[in-house]
């Protein structure tokens, strides 16, 4: 099935700049996904500076082939939207995401009864928030947690350590001597005390940008509370080859979801929804992604979002 891609300007506190794909049919109006995206500086599609996924692109063109409609976004301050990235909020990320909800539901193209809100790593934990706040007929979490913020900021830190002191040959040396594996911890840390010691939006950490406002509310943010607050339909899908979120994690997001769940792992796929089955290492983690992105979508998590939202 054919379809069109719309630019659109998305009323908000700051507008947002996004797509909504129309499958080329009769029908007057569609079921649609509302897409949240995942962390950093990706744009609607899913790409960042210097790594190009078009995650989302590729997912709302798989969608729309199958009849469905969906709106992707550019986050605050990123590419066409307006606003700062680096007084942007986890709190303000919700705010840009009911934005786009309340506009899919005031738009003569769409079934405002069939709008179901799919979100990605980062935007996984913002898609329940948007939902205690604004109702849809169904939730989609790709590659999502429910460890709070105070945890699951450490996660990646304490891995990397934990794999530098399993590097072998003359890395290991380097390694060692320059005890790389507690620096990461120590930087880590410091960058979030200093976050967590000012009411400033941003501050500067040799010389990198860091966005204090964001460390701030996703370190206090426990997204277990929203998930709680779930009664519809919820399907939840873990990569089986994720590094930065562990599968199993899907089970236990699905335990506090009092409505109806549907868990499923699809087995060689990363966290970009890319087949791959190699493992992956985060020391050389943007090289392998690049390499990833180079193949489609996993065709197994279209199938399993398809039958999920055809049995919705």
């Amino acid at each position: 099935m054919k379809f069109n891609e719309n630019q659109i300007n998305i009323p908000a506190k700051y507008p947002l700049s996004g797509t909504l794909t129309i499958p080329q049919d009769d029908i007057a109006q569609h079921p649609t996904v509302l897409i949240i995206g995942g962390s950093g500086k990706g744009n609607r599609d899913g790409n960042l500076k210097k790594l190009n996924t078009n995650i989302y692109k590729k997912l709302a063109c798989a969608l729309s082939v199958k009849g469905m409609a969906t709106l992707r976004y550019d986050k605050r301050g990123i590419s066409q939207s307006e606003g700062d990235y680096y007084q942007t909020g986890i709190s303000d990320l919700i705010e840009d995401g009911l934005s786009a909800l309340r506009f899919l539901k005031s738009s003569n193209q769409v079934d405002a009864s069939r709008i179901y809100i799919l979100g990605h790593s980062e935007g996984a934990m913002i898609a329940p928030a948007v939902y205690s706040n604004e109702v849809a007929r169904g939730l989609i979490l790709l590659c999502g947690t429910s460890l709070p913020g105070k945890e699951l900021l450490y996660k990646q830190p304490l891995a990397l350590a934990q794999e530098i002191r399993q590097v072998e040959g003359f890395k290991r040396i380097l390694f060692k001597l320059f005890k790389a594996d507690k620096k990461v911890i120590t930087q880590f840390e410091a960058i979030l005390h200093k976050a967590l010691s000012t009411n400033n939006p941003f501050f500067h950490y040799l010389f990198i940008k860091i966005n204090a406002k964001w460390l701030r509310e996703i370190y206090h943010y426990d997204v277990r509370e929203y998930l709680r607050k779930i009664s519809c339909p919820a399907l939840i899908i873990g990569a089986g080859n994720d590094i930065q979120v562990d599968p199993e994690d899907t089970k236990k997001i699905a335990a506090y979801i009092p409505g109806t769940t549907r868990t499923v792992v699809v087995e060689n796929m990363n966290h970009l929804l890319r087949t791959h089955s190699e493992k992956h290492h985060l020391l050389t983690l943007m090289k392998e992604y690049r390499y990833s992105v180079e193949n489609d979508l996993d065709a197994n998590l279209i199938n399993e979002i398809c039958d999920w939202l055809n049995d919705n």
